[in-house]
């Protein structure tokens, strides 16, 4: 996946295990992975009913190009437009690049099979926050 790699999970042996999470280093890499794996992880440790953020689909403008096999998750902001959702990616995706979060509400899921979504195209996206 793009970004959030690598991450890594495993327990901690001996009389009292306990799981180890492994983030990635740079800042956009760990905020996907804290979202996808760390997040849920850790409220269903605390006995959440619901662990998962909204899942809804979305109409991303521009569309979106890449190579196969690695899915992408795009910061993007998703705003309503009547009864659809519409989704900008923010123009700077490296997963250096810490300022490409702010003011982005969702997470736009590109499948690792896909290789173009043309403008408008339909796809799920993960928001985090109310739209």
């Amino acid at each position: 996946m793009k970004p959030g790699k690598p991450f890594s999970f495993g327990m901690r042996p001996g009389a009292r295990p306990a799981p180890v999470f492994g983030l990635p280093g740079n800042p956009v890499s760990t905020v996907a992975a804290f979202e996808l794996f760390l997040r849920p992880a850790l409220l269903a440790m605390q006995g959440a009913r619901v662990v998962a953020r909204p899942e809804v689909t979305v109409h991303v403008a521009g569309g979106y190009r890449k190579d196969p096999g690695r899915a992408h998750y795009l910061r993007a902001r998703v705003v309503r437009h009547g009864e659809q959702l519409i989704a900008t990616p923010h123009p700077k995706q490296g997963s250096a690049m810490l300022s490409s979060l702010v003011g982005c509400n969702a997470l736009v899921v590109i499948g690792a099979e896909l290789t173009e979504l043309p403008p408008g195209g339909a796809a799920p996206a993960i928001l985090m926050e109310a739209v």
